[in-house]
């Protein structure tokens, strides 16, 4: 009785700080809007009153104020993520074939592979059992996955979706042939912020860690600098939360 005590404290403790986070991160959307606006005005009026005298030092201040923008922008993208992160709402699990669901997933994002010079191959099990999945959310997860190993794959290579039952769950393997990762960054890879990336924002795989969690399953990686890296995502085949 005592531990089912603890775990409904921690549920509200953990509601409490998604509520938390939310407002906080309302908070500073606001003043990001202003700074925005009030920029884009200061740019605007320095221009019209011809501030400027000297060519250098206008193109120097231009870049400056261009500079700030895209800060900006990227502080915005960043807040954007992380309020798509605590805004996650619990899964409407629903029966789903995840055949099916896979092939509309790799047909919408098989053309941008095809750009990338990655080859996409399915290894799916046909026999799979219909899972218990909010099929929005996991094709969300997936995504978020499949956009990371493509940009792990700058010179091309192939992506290798696999499909098969282990231990009464269902599990999804996506291999590619990649950059590979340091053992550093395999164990920060789904910390919230974390990325390696210039205009990585750090949220897209802490999102699919959070969904695969919600719907009570497991995420792993395996990697080697030089070789690739796997994503396992362990689904059980009836819906048991987090």
């Amino acid at each position: 009785m005592l531990f089912r005590k603890h775990k409904k404290d921690d549920k509200l403790a953990n509601e409490d700080m998604i509520a938390w986070a939310r407002s906080l991160a309302h908070e500073i959307k606001n003043p990001l809007n202003i700074m925005r606006i009030n920029l884009q005005l200061l740019q605007e009026e320095m221009i019209a009153h011809n501030v400027w005298t000297q060519q250098d030092k206008e193109d120097e201040s231009l870049r400056k104020l261009d500079t700030l923008n895209k800060e900006v922008d990227r502080l915005e993208a960043i807040l954007n993520d992380f309020m798509r992160f605590v805004r996650l709402p619990k899964p409407n699990p629903q029966r789903h074939n995840l055949y099916i669901l896979l092939n509309e997933l790799l047909d919408f994002t098989e053309p941008e592979s095809q750009q990338l010079n990655i080859e996409v191959i399915r290894d799916f099990d046909t026999a799979l059992p219909e899972i218990d999945i909010d099929d929005v959310q996991i094709k969300q997860a997936l995504l978020n996955i499949i956009l990371n190993a493509n940009q792990a794959m700058r010179s091309g290579g192939r992506l290798i979706v696999k499909t098969y039952r282990t231990n009464g769950s269902v599990a999804i393997d996506i291999t590619d042939t990649g950059e590979g990762m340091p053992p550093e960054r395999i164990n920060r890879i789904f910390e919230l912020f974390y990325s390696t990336k210039e205009d990585g924002t750090g949220v897209g795989l802490a999102i699919s860690r959070r969904i695969v969690n919600l719907h009570g399953g497991k995420i792993q990686v395996k990697s080697e600098e030089g070789k690739g890296s796997t994503f396992s995502m362990l689904l059980p085949i009836h819906h048991k939360s987090e």
